[in-house]
């Protein structure tokens, strides 16, 4: 894609996928903890941590912009007009 270019859809969707995956790839689950003492869980990743009396680790939730990026791939993958 170079400036002042038309854009099709295949190149929406790839750039759109692209983004996605880096996005994802740059969050951390905390899928890898360990325990740190009586009451902390820490994660081997990124080094968050969460005392058990205040709640532990909050469930991982990936941002909704994730959700409106594959809704939109698919609703641009649906249609046939190329603009």
């Amino acid at each position: 894609m170079k400036k002042g270019e038309a854009v099709t859809k295949a190149e929406i969707i790839s750039v759109l996928k692209k983004l996605r995956d880096e996005v994802e790839i740059r969050i951390c689950t905390h899928e890898d903890t360990y325990r740190g003492g009586v009451i902390w869980e820490i994660c081997s990743q990124c080094g968050d941590k969460w005392a058990d009396d205040e709640g532990g680790r909050p469930e991982n939730k990936l941002p909704s912009i994730l959700d409106d990026a594959d809704n939109l791939i698919k609703s641009l993958d649906s249609q046939k007009a190329i603009f």
